[in-house]
């Protein structure tokens, strides 16, 4: 029924991308902004051993529920687009899921983007790299549109 020819389907594609790009470049720069300031000493943490260790588990929670989340939402409508037959129907589906799993990763990245900053914690700029991979390995395409909603 699709073809790859689909120009609803390629348009989508092109605002995905740019949204994509959007979100990525955005957390790329702010960590980079936020390791110059620390790593030039702008910013020095002022708070207890046992706060810094709340803000940095709270943030690996938050990214341990991320990006398993933005996978599950993205399946579940998923499989509701197949049943439905409207082509334009099911590209608009894929465009809503797809920057929806992409925001849910950004949350995981930049609440460990925050905690490095608040925290100074390597292990929080770790997290972060494994998020931005994770981020990376799910550009939108046309072949994870035809895997997914046909």
């Amino acid at each position: 029924m699709t073809h790859p020819e689909n120009t609803k389907l390629k348009d989508c594609l092109k605002g995905l991308n740019i949204v994509y790009l959007a979100l990525l470049f955005g957390q790329l720069m702010l960590g980079a902004l936020f390791v110059i300031l620390i790593y030039s000493d702008m910013v020095s943490p002022e708070m207890d051993a046992e706060t810094q260790y709340i803000i940095n588990t709270s943030a690996l929670l938050i990214s341990i529920i991320a990006i398993p989340a933005g996978y599950y939402l993205y399946s579940l409508r998923g499989k509701h687009a197949q049943s439905i037959s409207n082509e334009d129907q099911k590209i608009e589906i894929f465009r809503n899921i797809t920057i929806l799993k992409l925001a849910t990763f950004e949350l995981g990245g930049m609440a460990n983007l925050l905690a490095f900053l608040i925290c100074q914690s390597q292990q929080s700029l770790f997290i972060f790299a494994i998020v931005i991979i994770v981020f990376l390995l799910n550009k939108p395409s046309q072949q994870k549109y035809f895997e997914n909603f046909e």
